[in-house]
């Protein structure tokens, strides 16, 4: 079964082989697609985070000018809240939480600065944190809208944090506007708490005779990037890094943790935003099956299996039809070697027939006194012959007596006188195959013996004996056919096919072994085959 499987088998796994290989580049394909896809994906959302910065460095610039132009004094809180209020009103500051002025603290203007500080937000103000290292400070002086959230950051010396102070740094050095790195807004006084950034603008006071400092925009980036419409439900989920500080994030969309231990495909750009590069990572939030996402993969790798599979039927096909025709050609040549077998078998019985009846004939006519007495011998003679052909028909199913089925052959060579005949050996009942095995054996032996043996002059003798014995494990019938004749004989240079005949019987059929000893005066044959059956009774005939 294994080697009728072994073809086909191979077949298979080597169309496999080239369908999954096919399978493979064509997924590779699919794959290197979709990251392109979603590349683009995240350029666009990159461009619209740099598009809505710069819209807000813009805003920064132009409030640089309008409060370069006035005395600090000249720009009360009031007049500077009706500034961002019509910003927002305008859409300008869309994304961040307001627009704030921070100025520089000198030895000559803090007293000046607090009571503006004190006159725009309550006299409780104060600058904050109050203790300071040597350098240089900066108070936050005004922040709209004054929600609560900007309100907790009045006062406070934005420079006196590193991350901040860097960022303010690399203002003042380019005069451009620059975004921090992630920070803690010092606004986020409530549960619902956004990592944040900061945009600086250095505004140096040459212009007129406002005080040194920074224009700022606070940025919370939850805001920033619900600005640009990734709040809610989103095709693509991405997560927002400052390069140089990757921790915290920036922005991360609520299923990008799901996407990310399910494996699916990430994508990287980076860009620059106010100075910083920032990276946007992105999974594609796909809820549908391996075939929507994947479909060309899906369909060649089904079609490569079923290639697969009707190809190795086919081979299967192919292979078993060469083996019927083998098989059908191997039966045709056993019909006809069985064909030759059983005419060469036939011929062999008829001429042994008309041996027997010509040797009955002859010894019939030298026992016999009268007509009477030969016609009498010879009918019981072929009557005999008659039996034992008939023992042999019913045995193919029924079995036999290993006595009746002797003492039946030999009926046809002495009649019904037992002189010179011995059987020796226990009741001993044989099954179908042993029956038709040892009744062919016997039926040769019995017609040799006519023809040239014990049987073909008056005066021979024939002993035949049996009995069951133990080798070991195995239980043995030894069966022991001994002749002595008148005259002297020898061992026949060659088999004929009635030795042959009895080989094939008892060492193929019953598995036992024959052997044939010839004397001048006659012959012992010695049968040893295999028994199987209970101990039978001895008996004595």
């Amino acid at each position: 079964m294994l080697r009728k499987l072994h073809i086909p088998a191979f077949a298979f796994l080597i169309a496999a082989g080239l369908g999954t290989g096919i399978t493979g580049l064509v997924h590779r394909h699919e794959v290197t697609s979709a990251t392109e896809k979603l590349e683009r994906e995240l350029t666009d959302v990159a461009d619209l985070v740099s598009e809505r910065v710069n819209r807000v460095s813009t805003v920064l610039m132009a409030t640089r000018s309008y409060l370069g132009t006035r005395a600090a004094a000249d720009m009360p809180r009031d007049r500077f809240a009706r500034y961002v209020e019509s910003l927002a009103h305008a859409g300008a500051i869309d994304g961040i939480h307001g627009l704030g002025l921070a100025e520089i603290i000198s030895d000559a203007t803090e007293a000046q600065m607090l009571e503006r500080l004190r006159r725009d937000y309550g006299p409780e103000r104060v600058f904050w944190p109050t203790e300071r290292a040597p350098g240089l400070h900066t108070a936050i002086m005004l922040l709209e809208p004054a929600d609560a959230r900007n309100l907790a950051a009045i006062g406070y010396d934005m420079y006196s944090e590193p991350m901040r102070q860097a960022a303010m740094r690399a203002s003042m050095d380019s005069g451009q506007p620059i975004i921090s790195g992630p920070v803690k807004l010092v606004q986020e006084i409530t549960a619902d708490q956004q990592v944040g950034a900061l945009i600086y603008l250095f505004m140096d006071g040459t212009e007129g005779s406002a005080q040194p400092g920074f224009v700022y925009a606070p940025v919370r980036m939850g805001r920033l990037f619900e600005s640009i419409g990734l709040g809610g439900a989103s095709p693509v989920a991405i997560r927002v890094v400052d390069a140089s500080f990757p921790d915290p994030v920036l922005y991360q969309s609520a299923t990008f943790a799901e996407l990310e231990d399910a494996d699916t495909i990430l994508s990287t750009v980076e860009t620059t935003i106010a100075g910083r590069k920032w990276q946007f990572s992105g999974r594609r939030n796909d809820a549908s099956g391996l075939f929507s996402r994947w479909p060309l993969t899906m369909i060649v790798g089904a079609v490569s299996l079923l290639l697969s599979a009707l190809i190795a039927l086919a081979v299967q096909g192919f292979a078993a039809s060469i083996r019927h025709n083998r098989e059908f050609a191997q039966a045709q040549q056993r019909s006809l070697q069985e064909k030759d077998l059983h005419l060469r078998e036939m011929s062999h019985r008829l001429k042994n027939a008309l041996a027997r009846v010509v040797a009955m004939t002859r010894q019939a006519g030298r026992q016999a006194d009268s007509k009477e007495a030969f016609v009498t011998s010879m009918t019981q003679r072929l009557q005999s012959m008659a039996q034992a052909q008939d023992l042999l028909i019913r045995s193919a199913t029924e079995g036999a007596d290993l006595y009746t089925l002797v003492s039946v052959e030999l009926k046809q060579i002495y009649g019904d006188a037992d002189a010179g005949v011995t059987l020796d050996g226990p009741d001993i009942r044989l099954n179908a195959t042993q029956t038709q095995a040892l009744g062919l054996t016997v039926h040769e032996l019995a017609t040799n013996a006519l023809k040239y043996g014990a049987g073909a002059a008056l005066g021979g003798k024939l002993a035949i004996t049996w009995q069951v014995q133990r080798i070991g494990r195995t239980q043995m019938l030894r069966l022991v056919w001994a002749e002595t004749t008148v005259d002297t004989i020898s061992e026949p240079e060659r088999k004929g096919f009635g030795s042959q005949l009895i080989d094939s019987c008892i060492r193929l059929e019953l598995g036992g072994t024959i052997e044939r000893k010839f004397g001048s005066q006659g012959l012992t044959v010695t049968i040893t085959v295999p028994f199987d059956q209970p101990a039978p009774r001895n008996r004595k005939a």
